[in-house]
């Protein structure tokens, strides 16, 4: 999530604010609560898949098009998965704007999954309009109305799952997790990443309860 995008969106701001309050009114013990949910995600996801009708892969800023530690397991994952489908080859989104460098974060991973080997016969449909992970899924979830898909999988590393998860089901998009990861050590999860998404995952949750709960039409809108 590109966080100076959100500084002058007056909803994102409200709810943080709201967050915050809450923050602070339980001593920070709401924050704790959802460090143990990222971790708890990041620990239980499996990374083995079952059949797909689609495969989402969230894409992952690369400024000089060269894919990180984190992008290059999604990207092993993204072929291990669709290797292993035996019902038929499934869609293949791939989830990313331009957020540094010439080309879109779909665009490159588009360019190294042909590099290493993706199918010719997987259709791949590249998202490349968004700037952060609810963008991701907003735009996914409109060009798979096209689509009857049953069994859609995100994928991504141990660490997100549990934003994109939420976001996913607010979005109505029934999903499964799948770990970018084998190993799921905290050496592997990132006890920092975990405590960032912490930050982002009570954000979202306490910002949509809380425009749920007030009626916040606009609001809600934007994360559902």
């Amino acid at each position: 999530m590109r966080i100076r995008n959100y500084w002058r969106d007056r909803d994102a701001m409200h709810s943080g604010l709201i967050g915050l309050a809450a923050l602070l009114t339980s001593g920070g013990l709401l924050y704790a609560y959802y460090a143990y949910r990222v971790w708890r995600t990041a620990r239980r996801a499996s990374s083995e898949a079952g059949r797909a009708d689609a495969v989402l892969v969230f894409g992952k800023r690369s400024p000089d098009g060269a894919p990180d530690a984190d992008l290059e397991h999604r990207l092993r994952r993204t072929l291990a998965v669709l290797g292993q489908d035996a019902s038929g080859q499934p869609s293949l989104y791939l989830l990313g704007g331009r957020t540094g460098g010439l080309e879109s974060e779909a665009t490159q991973m588009f360019r190294a999954l042909q590099a290493r080997g993706l199918p010719a016969n997987v259709a791949a449909i590249l998202e490349d309009q968004s700037q952060d992970t609810l963008q991701n899924l907003r735009h996914a979830r409109e060009l798979m109305r096209t689509n009857a898909h049953e069994h859609v999988l995100l994928i991504s590393n141990r660490y997100h799952l549990a934003r994109v998860s939420l976001l996913a089901r607010n979005l109505g998009i029934m999903h499964q997790v799948i770990a970018a990861e084998s190993d799921h050590s905290i050496a592997t999860i990132g006890a920092g990443n975990v405590l960032r998404e912490a930050v982002f995952l009570m954000w979202i949750d306490i910002g949509t309860r809380y425009a749920r709960g007030m009626g916040f039409k606009r609001m809600l809108a934007r994360v559902t």
